[in-house]
């Protein structure tokens, strides 16, 4: 992993390069300072890196199914880590040799400012051109100082010409203004950081070269004397400084720096501005969207399960010494412990969960194993998961927010949320409902997922079942918007979780007038008839001319102007508790199911089927018992009874 995301900080650092060297020609075109440029490079090839190293993965951009179980602080189903070796490695190579070349180089600029700083004690101090100025015997010229600027002068500046020299103590005091010194031993500390970074020592340079050139214009703009400041420049280039930030650079750059003094302008310098930059933040763009070491999962290896991983694997809360664990085989304690691990056989066992810390002391354990084996029947499958249950529902699930909001996931309460505005979604969703399929009498139901913070406020959403209109679906994340709930509850507490709610979008034949929260229409006249029929042939979706039995084989889009109505609600009622499950319902665990429904023309439910599972199997089978209970008013399209598909949430609830 390190190895990784040494070549994305390079490559990083490289791209940001490039964006500052293509913006500071751009900033130079128009007159403006250039070291900006490579300071934002900087901070930028350390910022991006770190963020990429501690920032949760990025989102998921489709729903994915959701996970039969939500297990706190255990092991992966049958994936095991392999053991690893008591050396060192070569990752652990790379970070002692980085830290100690960082540590060598910041030791290095502790040690030369100490020595500066005792130099200085031996320096007198002059006012030359109404500047306070530190002599030197050979040190500078330069600015120093980290808080307070300080313009240091070699004694030999002293003899020079009065017009070189004012030139020399204007170029050191505009430094000492800009805090240059400071900027310069920012770059310098970020380098010690990452001293292996090759183009972060670069930009490095190139800041130094750019401060140089911002003060040279400066000067230029004070003093009005490109001729006399060009002969200071030659003048101190042959005289060696032990400071490198001042007059003296290299030939190379010392050229640069004349070059620039003495460029004319053109025309067309906004121009070239305008697409420097533009060049540049497509460059920047491409760092931005490098892809981190973070966004590459890598398929963990699997092999067979090993028993005596689980040995040993819970401990006290303080780490200091191991506490034994209480064993559960197949939902029910298992008396032999660890003793009788070794009669079980691997190939037998399904996976293996662990709880630890507050989960197990809430379950009231030091620590819990369940160990759950292969080919179980209905009543041992449920005691697994109500036992799994009394571990994780009682308490909060220590997801980070950001993690939990990625993606639709199994999320456990003892009580959902209810919808406080009916009344505003009822006319939003007449203000969305899209004209053209309003106007053909088109209906159809979106199945949506909303993610609810424990403030009630929806913080996502997501298609989780089409309408098969790609408008209607559309229309629907907008309503989804103004939706606001009470918080969800587990026990007490407020808690985030994920439900899939439908949309629907219904129109009405009957001419009445239009009440509250609904939504209809007047019967077409002909001329609407005719246009009517014209868009349901452009309708993408529609339904099969084929008998019933072709509709009912899957799920799929069933258009309908009125949809079927819940007759027998006391019914329903009763048939949810006679089929919640006993050990789930003592456990105080609540779920929902999404079913299926097929309706026929008569309003009998003739197929059900679980679209999104509740995450207890128990619970999903439940919720289909209680769906085949249920009786509807047939749906009509037009005045005429068809079959539909319908999705409908199948909740069961602790009292």
């Amino acid at each position: 992993m390190i190895l990784s995301w040494l070549v994305y900080c390079l490559l990083v650092s490289a791209l940001l390069g490039v964006a500052a060297w293509l913006a500071e020609r751009a900033a130079r075109a128009q007159e403006w300072p250039g070291r900006w440029a490579w300071a934002g490079a900087l901070a930028g090839s350390l910022a991006f890196p770190v963020w990429a190293r501690l920032a949760p993965a990025s989102e998921a951009t489709v729903a994915g199914p959701l996970p039969g179980a939500f297990v706190m602080e255990a092991l992966p189903p049958l994936v095991l880590q392999p053991s690893t070796s008591a050396g060192v490695g070569v990752e652990g190579i790379l970070m002692l040799g980085w830290g100690a070349v960082s540590g060598l180089l910041l030791l290095s600029l502790a040690v030369s400012a100490v020595r500066l700083r005792a130099a200085e004690r031996r320096w007198g101090a002059e006012d030359l051109d109404g500047v306070r100025v530190l002599v030197s015997e050979r040190t500078g010229p330069a600015a120093l100082g980290l808080i307070r600027g300080r313009v240091v002068l070699p004694r030999w500046a002293l003899a020079l010409d009065a017009r070189l020299r004012r030139l020399m103590v204007l170029h050191e005091a505009e430094h000492v203004r800009a805090r240059d010194p400071q900027l310069a031993l920012a770059g310098l500390l970020l380098c010690a950081a990452m001293p292996w970074n090759v183009p972060l020592w670069w930009q490095l340079g190139r800041l130094r070269l750019a401060i140089e050139m911002d003060c040279d214009a400066r000067v230029l703009r004070r003093a009005a004397d490109v001729r006399g400041y060009g002969a200071l420049l030659l003048e101190v280039g042959q005289r060696r400084s032990r400071l490198a930030l001042g007059l003296v650079e290299t030939r190379t750059s010392l050229e640069r720096r004349i070059r620039m003094m003495t460029r004319q302008t053109t025309g067309r310098r906004t121009l070239r501005a305008l697409g420097l930059a533009g060049i540049s933040g497509l460059v920047l763009a491409m760092a931005c969207e490098t892809p981190g070491p973070t966004d590459v999962t890598a398929e963990p290896e699997r092999r067979p399960v090993e028993l005596d991983d689980v040995r040993g694997i819970v401990e006290a809360r303080d780490g200091s010494t191991a506490c034994e664990p209480t064993f559960y085989l197949n939902g029910a304690e298992f008396p032999e412990g660890r003793d009788g691990i070794d009669r079980l056989k691997a190939e037998e066992i399904e996976r293996i969960d662990v709880f630890k810390g507050a989960a197990a002391e809430a379950g009231g354990v030091c620590g819990a194993i369940l160990i759950v084996g292969k080919d179980l029947t209905r009543e041992e499958r449920t005691a697994v998961e109500a036992l799994a249950a009394r571990f994780r529902s009682t308490v909060r699930p220590r997801k980070a927010l950001a993690e939990l909001s990625a993606a639709p996931t199994f999320t456990p309460m003892t009580q959902r949320p209810q919808l406080k505005n009916a009344s505003e979604v009822s006319e939003r969703l007449m203000a969305e409902y899209p004209p053209m399929l309003r106007e053909a009498g088109i209906g159809g139901t979106t199945n949506v997922w909303f993610f609810i913070g424990s403030d009630g406020r929806v913080a996502r959403t997501k298609i989780n079942q089409s309408s098969g209109h790609r408008a209607l679906d559309e229309a629907a994340l907008r309503v989804a918007e103004v939706m606001e709930f009470t918080p969800a509850r587990l026990e007490a507490e407020p808690t985030p979780v994920w439900v899939a709610l439908d949309i629907t979008f219904d129109v009405r034949t009957e001419r009445a007038e239009r009440p509250a929260g609904r939504l209809e229409r007047t019967r077409a006249e002909p001329e609407e008839r005719v246009r009517e029929e014209r868009v349901r042939e452009s309708l993408p979706v529609r339904t099969p001319s084929s008998a019933a039995g072709v509709v009912s084989e899957r799920p799929r889009f069933t258009p309908m102007t009125k949809r079927p109505q819940l007759k027998n609600r006391e019914a329903v009622a009763e048939a949810l508790q006679e089929h919640y499950p006993p050990l789930l319902r003592d456990a105080g665990i609540a779920g929902t199911a999404n079913v299926w429904l097929f309706i026929d023309e008569t309003g009998r439910v003739a197929k059900t089927a679980v679209n999104t599972s509740s995450g207890f199997a128990a619970l999903d089978e439940a919720a289909l018992a209680v769906a085949s209970r249920m009786e509807f008013t047939a749906a009509l399209n037009g005045s005429a009874p068809v079959p539909v598909w319908v999705a409908i949430d199948v909740t069961f609830e602790r009292p």
